[in-house]
């Protein structure tokens, strides 16, 4: 610690490490120093930092998708998600700490590093690996958001952290905001005709992955389902149902239009329904139901 007296101004020179950027600001009145974060406060506040790039990218993501498919917003799980990797982001920041004692040469290799431990994360939890960009894109963008952190951070480490609250905050808020405006307008409500009378609710209900066999309703020794036993006894069974399809697209696809997967083509090709199909929620809807998905 050292300080400078006389008609010029004392400056204290400090460290501003934000999101894991890494600034120096010159703050009038106090004595000078010059001494570093210890090492493992550094790689924890970057790898904060490339946690918080990771989660960025794949709300922008995340919330472009349930924008443009009309799901609901999912607010508190993307909450959970974005701390989540908060959390992963500054334990694998320490444990990758070393790396910075390279020098300007680490600050190459531990975002590289953490970079190369996300894509190998990404690529064991994804639900499709055949698409490529679903699981690569997320950790390299986020070196570049990373590196514009950095820049932000040399500049305003206050301003990168109000710019990055805000830019969460906002993502949050848009499909909370469109799904309000979707499904609460008295207007959208009062043009759909009435159900007629006596009509009754109706509970579509899906359980993906169970098999009959496992199924006590279906004869299996254990008591597995005891309340589809109990709709099957207050209405219809059907012993010989076939699946159009092994897997999970393809066969909602069909549930909900009535078709094979040849016609509504929802598969491996092309993911979406064709939009000139009617499906089962826009029959009910037509006939003055108020249709409502939950998953």
């Amino acid at each position: 610690m050292g300080g400078v007296v006389g008609p010029e101004p004392v400056y204290t020179v400090a460290t501003g490490r934000v999101l894991g950027n890494v600034g120096t600001v010159l703050q009038p009145g106090a004595p000078m120093s010059t001494s570093p974060q210890p090492l493992p406060v550094r790689g924890l506040l970057w790898g904060l930092g490339y946690g918080a790039s990771v989660s960025t990218v794949h709300l922008v993501i995340g919330m472009v998708l349930i924008l443009a498919m009309g799901m609901p917003p999912l607010t508190w799980f993307a909450v959970k998600a974005v701390g989540a990797e908060l959390i992963l982001g500054a334990l694998l920041g320490l444990i990758a700490s070393p790396l910075l004692l390279a020098g300007d040469r680490g600050r190459l290799l531990h975002p590289a590093a953490l970079a190369l431990v996300w894509l190998g994360m990404e690529r064991w939890v994804a639900v499709d690996p055949g698409k490529l960009q679903m699981w690569l894109a997320p950790p390299l963008v986020a070196l570049v958001v990373m590196a514009i952190g950095y820049a932000i951070a040399r500049r305003s480490p206050r301003g990168l952290i109000g710019g990055t609250v805000a830019l969460n905050v906002v993502l949050l808020s848009m499909p909370v905001v469109r799904y309000a405006v979707m499904f609460d307008s008295s207007e959208a409500l009062a043009e759909r005709p009435d159900a007629a009378a006596g009509q009754p609710d109706v509970l579509f209900i899906v359980m993906d992955t169970v098999r009959a066999q496992s199924s006590s309703t279906y004869g299996y020794e254990r008591e597995t389902t005891p309340v589809l036993t109990q709709l099957a006894a207050e209405g219809v069974r059907f012993d010989q149902a076939t699946a159009p399809a092994t897997w999970s697209l393809p066969a909602h696809g069909s549930l909900f239009t009535g078709t094979f997967p040849s016609v509504h083509n929802a598969h491996a090709e092309t993911d979406y329904l064709d939009d000139k199909l009617p499906t089962m929620a826009e029959v009910f809807q037509q006939a003055g139901y108020e249709t409502r998905c939950f998953s």
